[in-house]
């Protein structure tokens, strides 16, 4: 990469929480048939197709059919003409755009052979000339040294704030002397992306000659690091507009940043523009399209897409690489993550810490920790220096499983190895300590951050204020609240939140319902965190007093809600008027919030009303999709997936499971070798609620059951098939069919 873009190698690490599946479709989605017919226009466009496309099809069954090569040639030529506005006469179809993907000229060796990049001559970039391929990445030149006059006026910028003001003044008095290698130097420079856009809008009034690709993509790029979509798609529009084409750089930069700002549709638009304007796309600009189909948990469409470009012949780099493993830990499939990473080492690239850190975040999330540690172990035994992010990662992956005792242990190792903790990792740390009742080491890590120089930031605090919350130990808590506004952070919905959870685990509920009134008089949205907190709340009220203020402040915060407590706290429940009501509720709110309302309104159920209805909720949540994927069944095992269930939810779940198993036994069904119940290490919401793990263990053994704890996992419950029918003959577990639901029936105790 030319050394005047700098570019980043990969893009934040993220990741859902959620399992998805990525088994294929009868039918693909329109917008991934155009993302194919651009690729195989953009094949067509490097020039390759003159050489190859009559004979390197990988497949012989996937012949390309005489009509379809004539459309890809006519629409190549169009583009060079300067005209990719049309594609052909005709829709092609799916089978039609696949066969075109399947040309080898997607591969690095034919691009390289078609469009190879010239040396760009310093005194071009000085003209403010544009070199005559964009298209392809210029190659890596030296940076050469400051020249005199960049020296002053940088140290003047360095010297001044952030406003448009001090900029003027800085930059006064220069107007003509900077070329554009002084421009890109000076945008690199400068530490902040508040200055270089003050500075860059400058110059495009008073030196507009000294801006050109170069400095364009430069400034697009800081951008990108400051996560300024719009002031990003500004820039890029100035840059049409001053009659300067865009090349792959400025596409490809374009694209990552609307991704990495959550503007995922905003990048599909300007991919659309990167075809319609006659540039080819490039191995970074494919990645960062993969990794758009994550985040828009369209993994069907990245799958097939990184699926065609390997066929097709295109050698993965470490970037691609990266982006598919973060991808498979979003569609939760951590097992084709791991297989990425090995393909990618059989390849002969080597992970560098970036890599490593992703694939350790993957695995921690699905629940992996040994694997996790695994993998940080062979990341240090091969040399690569675990950073901040590593140790975070690590951390994190076992508190997910409830090895506190692992992660203090890998973090006071790296520490005396000299590794310096930043905020983030301390942070992590110190919620870590939370989750697992480890009250004094949390208050030692707190000091011993002041004390290294590392200033607690607003989550440091919030993370303080929930850990004593979820406690009831409401006096910590407003003392880290009041803490947080001492430090100059105004309190937002989180940290109210937290503390008004304090209050409710210690059975306040006057002052509950004072800090809740406050609340709405802050004029802060009461979000879903809050609803879902009220919700969880009448769970725990003991008296019909308390049960109606905590019912007053949700009918506040979400009169719907309300309404389908009130249905559920009837005598004369109807559940096909609930599960209309339900339905409505849910379409209204994000997805990701489903399931945490659907537990909470089944933890109430469960506690205050007759156990049939819960199981008549139960099941209505599952038909509207609320938990999916709970089973799975292959030749081998049977797999209950209890993973982000409420520990009345899992119990629902876990019954209705055994009683399909029964009716398995019964009917004189085959069973598999092994039966897996995955509980996750489901961290301790409060003092009152036990792991979901060891709750449902303790179920499983009041019942007799032959599940016994996994060698394997730590959050698995597995036991023989033949245990299992044994068991069952001799105590079985039904659900009996009624028109409204079902009912339990069962010798086992609830």
């Amino acid at each position: 990469m030319n050394d005047y873009y700098m570019a980043e190698s990969v893009s934040d690490v993220s990741f859902v929480d959620k399992p998805y599946g990525l088994k294929g479709s009868k039918r693909r989605s329109s917008a991934t048939a155009r993302l194919l017919r651009k690729m195989a226009m953009a094949m067509a466009f490097t020039g390759a197709k003159n050489s190859i496309c009559s004979s390197l099809i990988l497949t012989p069954s996937a012949s390309l059919d005489q009509e379809s090569h004539a459309e890809a040639q006519s629409s190549s030529s169009s583009i060079n003409n300067g005209n990719a506005s049309t594609v052909g006469n005709r829709r092609q179809s799916l089978r039609e755009q696949l066969q075109l993907l399947n040309l080898e000229s997607l591969s690095r060796k034919v691009l390289r052979s078609t469009v190879l990049p010239r040396k760009i001559d310093s005194s071009e970039l000085s003209r403010g000339e544009k070199p005559r391929h964009t298209s392809i990445r210029p190659t890596n030149s030296p940076r050469s040294p400051y020249s005199t006059s960049v020296q002053e006026v940088l140290q003047r910028l360095l010297d001044i704030d952030d406003s448009n003001t001090e900029v003027e003044l800085a930059m006064e008095g220069w107007k003509g002397f900077l070329n554009p290698k002084d421009v890109v130097t000076l945008l690199n420079a400068v530490e902040r992306w508040q200055k270089a856009f003050a500075i860059f809008k400058w110059l495009q009034v008073h030196a507009s000659g000294s801006l050109n690709i170069y400095t364009y993509n430069v400034m697009l790029k800081v951008l990108r690091q400051g996560r300024q979509w719009m002031l990003a798609e500004e820039i890029a529009e100035d840059m049409i507009h001053a009659g300067i084409p865009p090349d792959n750089f400025t596409f490809s930069t374009l694209i990552s940043c609307a991704s990495r700002c959550n503007n995922q549709d905003d990048a599909l638009k300007w991919f659309d523009r990167m075809h319609e304007m006659g540039c080819a796309p490039d191995e970074v600009t494919y990645s960062s399209m993969i990794d758009v189909y994550g985040k828009m948990g369209r993994y069907e469409e990245a799958v097939m897409l990184y699926e065609r470009l390997r066929e097709a012949g295109w050698k993965s780099d470490r970037v691609t690489f990266g982006t598919m493993i973060k991808m498979y830990g979003k569609a939760g499939n951590p097992r084709q993550a791991l297989l990425v990473f090995q393909e990618m080492k059989d390849s002969g690239i080597k992970p560098d810490s970036v890599i490593y850190n992703i694939l350790i975040s993957v695995l921690g999330h699905s629940g992996r920790s040994k694997h996790a540690m695994k993998v940080f172990e062979e990341m240090e035994s091969v040399g690569v220096k675990p950073t901040a992010v590593t140790m975070s990662a690590v951390i994190e992956s076992c508190s997910r499983t409830g090895n506190a005792e692992g992660a203090l242990q890998v973090f006071t190792r790296l520490k005396k190895e000299g590794m310096v903790c930043d905020v983030v990792v301390y942070n992590t740390v110190i919620k870590l300590c939370g989750e697992a009742g480890l009250i004094e080491e949390a208050e030692q890590l707190l000091k011993e951050m002041s004390d290294a120089g590392c200033h607690p930031n607003e989550w440091t605090f919030k993370n303080m204020i929930s850990f004593y919350a979820k406690r009831g130990m409401v006096l910590e808590a407003q003392k880290y609240f009041l803490k947080l506004i001492s430090a100059g952070y105004s309190p937002d919905i989180i940290a109210y939140t937290s503390l008004l959870q304090g209050y409710g685990v210690a059975k306040d509920y006057t002052k509950f319902v004072e800090l809740f009134d406050e609340i709405v008089e802050t004029k802060c949205k009461l979000d879903e965190r809050l609803c879902g907190l009220l919700l969880h709340q009448l769970t725990s009220c003991e008296t019909a007093d308390d049960f109606k203020m905590v019912q007053r402040c949700l009918c506040i915060a979400s009169p719907k809600l309300e309404k389908i407590v009130a249905q559920i706290m009837e005598d004369n429940f109807v559940i096909d008027v609930f599960k209309k009501d339900i339905q409505g509720v849910l379409v209204d709110v994000p997805e990701e919030t489903h399931k945490p309302f659907c537990n909470c309104l089944l933890d109430l159920c469960w506690s205050k009303c007759p156990r049939k209805q819960a199981f008549e909720i139960f099941t209505v949540f599952c038909n509207v999709g609320v938990y999916p994927g709970l089973h799975s069944k292959s030749v081998s095992h049977w797999c209950l997936r209890l993973r982000s269930l409420s520990n009345s939810a899992a119990h629902c779940a876990l019954l209705s499971w055994l009683a399909s198993i029964n009716v398995a036994v019964e009917t004189g069904l085959g069973l598999p070798e092994r039966f897996i119940i995955e509980t996750g290490a489901s961290r301790t919401q409060s003092t009152n609620e036990p792991r979901l793990n060891v709750a449902i263990a303790t179920v499983l053994g009041e019942m007799n059951s032959p599940f016994e704890e996994s060698e394997e996992r730590r959050d698995w419950m597995v036991a023989r098939g033949a245990d299992i029918k044994s068991w069952l003959e001799l105590q079985p577990v039904e659900l009996l069919g009624t028109n409204s639901g079902f009912s339990l029936r069962t010798s086992h105790p609830l």
